[in-house]
């Protein structure tokens, strides 16, 4: 399930606010929305501008079975999740108007890897993740926007434990709403206002199974695997460098030595060579000299 989380507004509050404050504020929330990714077992794919990519059941097919555990659900509920975030620690915008996202989401097939030379990304391809970010486009604002498909696979998913909580949300149906150069698609959404109460028992019900705790271990402690990995790597490389450039620091006086001295040898054979050429020159002054003597240094 690919899942994409864009800012309401954010353009046009980029307009009324320094560049400085708006990285801090992306930096904030970003944390928080990965924060909120690694309690649902959602694996981050990327960011662009204020919009975040994320995916559910990708890496069942990296060795992550357990990702394949209701990756539509973790999807929703991450989404509400992250509404729910911004709810409770009254996060806004750097001008200070309120913090308004949309949710939106899909499942089905899609293909990933690496692209390109320089500044190389980790990305995802496909109708998939067009389609997510078409439901995106077209979400309620502070709300999570799905087809129909993903909504029934969704609820096939839920098991006794979670219908009941499921049966207190009121979604909302959308009849063929019409998706750029994909037709028009039936979807559903849900708007997290007016169903406070219901989510917030969602969440408590999904966060706490077991199989969900499973997941988002097991994909938490990959994510920290991969930061050490990448961090660590950093690090070493950094002390490495640090310690070549110390080296070449101190070798340096000991190479110039070296090379005054080889200059002063050379200098003293050409002074040596130049005095023994004189001197036979003038000793056959009358004459070519009887010793042609090579001035030229050796040493090159």
């Amino acid at each position: 399930t690919v899942i994409f989380v864009d800012i309401v507004g954010f353009s046009d509050m980029c307009k009324r606010v320094r560049p400085i404050g708006v990285l801090r504020f992306l930096e904030h929330y970003f944390e928080t929305v990965d924060k909120v990714a690694e309690e649902h077992g959602v694996t981050k794919v990327r960011t662009v501008g204020d919009g975040y990519l994320a995916v559910a059941g990708l890496m069942a097919d990296m060795g992550v079975a357990q990702d394949a555990h209701r990756h539509v659900l973790r999807a929703m509920t991450f989404g509400l999740g992250v509404i729910q975030e911004i709810q409770d620690t009254g996060l806004r915008l750097p001008d200070g108007q309120p913090l308004v996202v949309r949710v939106g989401l899909a499942h089905g097939p899609v293909f990933s890897g690496v692209v390109g030379r320089t500044c190389m990304q980790y990305d995802i391809f496909g109708d998939t993740p067009n389609l997510a970010a078409r439901m995106e486009q077209t979400c309620p604002h502070g709300g999570v926007h799905m087809p129909v498909s993903s909504f029934t696979k969704m609820r096939a998913d839920l098991g006794e434990d979670l219908e009941s909580a499921f049966d207190e949300l009121r979604f909302e149906t959308h009849d063929k709403v019409e998706i750029k150069n994909m037709g028009v698609v039936d979807t559903v959404s849900l708007s997290f206002k007016g169903n406070e109460e219901g989510i917030e028992r969602v969440l408590a019900s999904s966060i706490g199974d077991d199989a969900n705790r499973a997941v988002a271990a097991h994909i938490g402690v990959l994510a920290e695997q991969f930061r050490k990995a990448s961090w660590g790597g950093a690090e070493k490389r950094d002390s490495g460098e640090g310690a070549d450039l110390d080296e070449a620091s101190e070798s340096e006086p000991e190479e110039e030595a070296n090379a005054n001295d080889r200059t002063g040898v050379s200098a003293e054979r050409r002074t040596s060579t130049s005095r023994e050429t004189k001197t036979k020159t003038d000793g056959n002054a009358a004459g070519a000299p009887d010793v042609v003597v090579d001035v030229r240094d050796r040493s090159a």
